[in-house]
């Protein structure tokens, strides 16, 4: 069934369209070199400063002083934020020791997937 003019015009916009959001996807996946982070200074700064942000709302707390107390809180919610930052996925791999890549057949637990598919075209090694 062929297209009315009003609904190609329609499809090609889109198609149009689509090709722009591709491209500027593109741009934006394109790699670009990160920043090295050290995540045990991150996490040792993070630390002293909630530590010290504690020491700095007792200290509030007995002057009663209100606008150090505020502070004090958010210097402790900053240095939490930057212990935090050391339980993301990147800071878990960076500790890690990297793996040596093996191929699929190397590896003596193929798993699930991998061992069908071999059924599947008559691999059975």
């Amino acid at each position: 069934m062929a297209l009315s003019n009003e609904e190609q015009k329609i499809l090609d916009e889109l198609e149009k369209s689509l090709g722009k959001a591709s491209r500027s996807s593109e741009k934006l996946s394109a790699k670009t070199p990160k920043q090295k982070t050290n995540f045990a200074l991150e996490l040792v700064v993070g630390s002293l400063l909630a530590v010290a942000a504690i020491v700095l709302l007792v200290v509030a707390s007995a002057t009663h002083l209100v606008f150090i107390g505020i502070i004090a809180f958010v210097l402790m919610l900053g240095g939490l934020y930057l212990v935090s930052q050391n339980w993301s996925s990147s800071a878990l791999r960076a500790n890690r020791e990297p793996k040596s890549r093996n191929s699929v057949s190397d590896l003596p637990n193929k798993g699930f997937f991998q061992e069908r598919w071999d059924q599947r075209n008559g691999d059975n090694s």
